[in-house]
């Protein structure tokens, strides 16, 4: 998204004002620290004058799109449970 901002000749601040979002969250995406929704993304497109799917040119596609089941992870025990005396 910075290239395209910058090719467009924008700043930060320039692109908060047309996307209606925070600079802070704005150099957040662009840092990869936050991962905008579809509805933010479109904003961001609009802002920038750009189609959304530019957004995306370039960027490493998921050789296998197949959702993975995740496993859960067996519980272990930390300690035994106390003895039960019998009599």
């Amino acid at each position: 998204m910075r290239r395209t901002r910058h090719a467009a000749g924008l700043t930060q601040e320039t692109l908060g004002e047309r996307a209606d979002l925070p600079v802070t969250y704005i150099g957040r995406i662009e840092r990869a620290e936050r991962d905008p929704g579809v509805r933010t993304v479109s904003r961001l497109a609009r802002g920038l004058g750009v189609e959304v799917a530019e957004l995306f040119a370039g960027v490493p596609q998921a050789d296998d799109t197949t959702p993975r089941r995740r496993t859960p992870t067996p519980r272990v025990a930390t300690s035994a449970p106390p003895a039960v005396e019998r009599g």
